[in-house]
């Protein structure tokens, strides 16, 4: 059984927490926390206050803010002066997959990208399978 409960939510502002539990026993199973995914797997670099490096693994993303679509250009930063990931956590189960969306900002409520967690269950817990960058663009 899977439980998805909302910590808060608001303007640009969505934190989640999940529980798996065990409905023969109710016991429930451990999941990596997205934010220690993160610290142990990405590392950011603040190249200057309007780029930003973001590096998973052997993959490089640069960031740049004059790359930003005029359409979105709201939801960014003028200039990045740190990077955090708190304010948006969403998870989601496709293909009995757990996954989570962990939001990029570049200043508060102001979005750069997501970082998306897969899951994997090996040894009785829920680990990190897979994560990956990508940068917030217009969708038509």
């Amino acid at each position: 059984m899977v439980i998805i409960l909302s910590k808060g939510h608001g303007t640009g502002f969505s934190s989640k927490t999940i529980h798996v539990v065990n409905s023969e026993n109710f016991t429930e199973y451990h999941i990596e926390n997205p934010l220690d995914i993160i610290k142990n797997n990405v590392t950011t670099k603040i190249i200057s206050d309007n780029e930003v490096e973001i590096k998973i693994g052997e993959t490089v993303s640069h960031i740049k803010l004059k790359d930003i679509p005029f359409e979105l250009s709201q939801l960014y930063p003028e200039k990045i002066a740190k990077i955090s990931y708190e304010n948006y956590i969403d998870y989601e189960i496709s293909s009995n997959t757990i996954k989570v969306i962990v939001g990029v900002e570049g200043d508060y409520l102001k979005y750069i990208g997501d970082i998306k967690i897969e899951y994997d269950f090996k040894d009785s817990k829920f680990k990190m399978k897979d994560i990956s960058f990508k940068k917030t663009s217009v969708t038509n």
